[in-house]
């Protein structure tokens, strides 16, 4: 497993993700991944809801910057920095990521913002 590429591919795609509407949720999230932010969610359709309810707020851009990552045989920890930018307004904050292969792919089983 080459964690390094993983996680570049990762954050390119999450951010792929916001740029096209935060919609396409089953690209990034696992089926019963949850959500720990404003609101605590379980499952792709309720953390879709909750996320379009940001994008719908204006913050249109995301940029998550890896600050910590641990490699396990089946998981991909990630402590991050990002930034959502609406516009002007930048917000600046930190979010944690637990990654699972899932269809052949990485993606989230865990994710909590601050």
């Amino acid at each position: 497993m080459n964690t390094s590429l993983i996680v570049t591919e990762f954050v390119q795609r999450y951010a792929e993700f916001w740029r096209k509407g935060a919609q396409d949720i089953q690209a990034v999230y696992a089926p019963d991944a949850i959500l720990c932010g404003y609101e605590i969610v379980q499952a792709r359709d309720r953390i879709a809801a909750l996320l379009q309810g940001i994008y719908q707020q204006g913050f249109t851009d995301i940029t998550l910057e890896p600050v910590e990552v641990v490699a396990r045989p089946d998981s991909i920890l990630m402590a991050c920095r990002y930034r959502a930018q609406k516009g002007e307004e930048v917000l600046s904050a930190k979010s944690s990521y637990v990654l699972v292969e899932s269809d052949g792919v990485w993606k989230i089983a865990m994710h909590t913002a601050t």
